[in-house]
């Protein structure tokens, strides 16, 4: 039988660990025609990473949490609010309650990615502001090493400027969602397929402020983009 230590690295190597998500992401990004079908796959290896992270580590370790986290985000990623609403106060309360001492600098990262989708997936405006505070620490911590985070910038201030027109905010969603497009094209370039849906937002604040001639101008800048079936050249590496 496999030690402890052996087991721990054998179950946080497994591919499908680091990848079920991407495999939600991919299918959103390529047509709702497969979402339905891959996402319950995905979310199957989802639950089953929590199993297992549960029997190896315990209830009230920060492992457990993380597996926890990425289950809620999962949920999000489908629309399914209340049981990514669930989950990650699950994560949160784990994180909050347990003790956590993180044996290098690489292990603190992941104890701030972690934190940074647990509050990413409870949406509320303070727990998104608590998210960007992770985020920027997260970002100082790994400094130079470029590694990539799943949760971005683009998509804490797309998330902001969501909730603030909720609040009937448009004037500060506009700034979150001005971020989110200097974000986007610092990154993936100014016709990344990522602005439309940042336009879109935008247009629907500036409809809120009665201001449609710049409603118009952020549609029309959709329109620009190129066509979904257009190959993109290949992005530079941004960590968040």
């Amino acid at each position: 039988g496999e030690s402890l230590s052996q087991q721990k690295l054998h179950i946080f190597r497994l591919p499908l660990f680091n990848t079920c998500l991407v495999i939600i992401i991919f299918q959103i990004c390529n047509g709702v025609y497969f979402l339905f079908v891959k996402i319950s796959k995905a979310m199957r290896e989802l639950i089953r990473c929590v199993a297992l992270s549960r029997l190896v580590y315990g209830d009230g370790h920060w492992r457990f949490a993380e597996a926890i986290a990425k289950l809620a985000f999962g949920y999000l990623l489908q629309g399914l609010h209340f049981q990514a609403k669930q989950h990650a106060e699950s994560a949160r309360n784990i994180m909050l309650t347990g003790v956590h001492l993180p044996e290098s600098q690489t292990e603190k990262g992941k104890v701030l990615e972690a934190l940074l989708t647990t509050y990413y997936s409870l949406e509320a405006h303070q727990n998104l502001l608590k998210a960007e505070n992770i985020l920027d620490e997260l970002q100082s911590l790994r400094g130079m090493q470029h590694l990539p985070i799943m949760i971005t910038e683009k998509d804490v201030n797309l998330s902001l400027g969501r909730v603030a027109i909720l609040q009937n905010k448009p004037a500060s969603a506009i700034t979150f969602f001005e971020k989110a497009a200097t974000y986007v094209k610092a990154c993936k370039g100014e016709d990344s397929l990522e602005l439309i849906i940042i336009y879109q937002e935008m247009g629907k604040a500036e409809q809120m402020r009665a201001r449609h001639e710049e409603a118009v101008e952020h549609l029309l800048h959709c329109l620009l983009l190129p066509g979904p079936y257009t190959l993109a050249k290949p992005a530079a590496a941004c960590t968040g």
